[in-house]
């Protein structure tokens, strides 16, 4: 998985740390995504919506650890929702 920037997730850019802080993020993201699909190749039950919704859910409480770089802000969730959509192609509130 690419690596988003701090200007990608929208986090304060110039704030010191925050590109290791998007790198942090997308590492999670990555690690959430790839345990999402471990569940929709073992249990045909699990549908994109449900890995989906999983994702943007475990995805909410690691940008609440970077709150401080702007990541629990309106922009960086709305970046994670249409990059799940995107890969999902489900929409997640």
């Amino acid at each position: 998985m690419a690596t988003f920037s701090a200007r990608w997730w929208e986090l304060y850019a110039s704030q010191e740390g925050a590109d290791e802080c998007a790198k942090h993020i997308t590492q999670r993201l990555g690690y959430h995504v790839g345990k999402a699909c471990e569940c929709m190749r073992d249990d045909h039950r699990f549908t994109s919506e449900k890995a989906a919704e999983q994702v943007y859910k475990e995805m909410l409480t690691v940008l609440d650890q970077y709150a401080d770089w702007g990541a629990s802000d309106t922009e960086p969730r709305a970046q994670l929702r249409s990059w799940i959509k995107q890969k999902f192609n489900v929409e997640v509130y």
